[in-house]
């Protein structure tokens, strides 16, 4: 098997769900599709703005090991804190707006 990237991605459980539909009704796993997904993304993206460069990516650090699911920069225990601030921020901004 080749080296890849192993990272986690949170989704809400509709969108997880109607990923799997999509994926099963294809004929795709949910790994496969989220590739499928992915390329075709790299592929528009390729299109519209040029060609992606390997010196552009070179500086994108790849999750420490295959074996161990990590969710990019914020897999340390550092890292992990810094990413939940954003998030946090956001919830309390919804959670006032809710309250106006």
């Amino acid at each position: 098997m080749k080296n890849k990237a192993v990272f986690e991605v949170r989704l809400d459980p509709e969108v997880y769900k109607k990923l799997m539909y999509v994926a099963e009704f294809e004929g795709r796993s949910l790994n496969n599709h989220i590739l499928h997904l992915a390329r075709t993304n790299i592929s528009y993206h390729e299109r519209v703005h040029g060609r992606i460069k390997t010196s552009d990516t070179e500086k994108i650090p790849l999750p420490n090991s295959a074996s161990t699911p990590a969710s990019g920069p914020a897999s340390s225990a550092d890292g992990a804190k810094a990413a939940e601030a954003p998030r946090d921020a956001e919830n309390n901004e919804n959670n006032e707006n809710k309250n106006l």
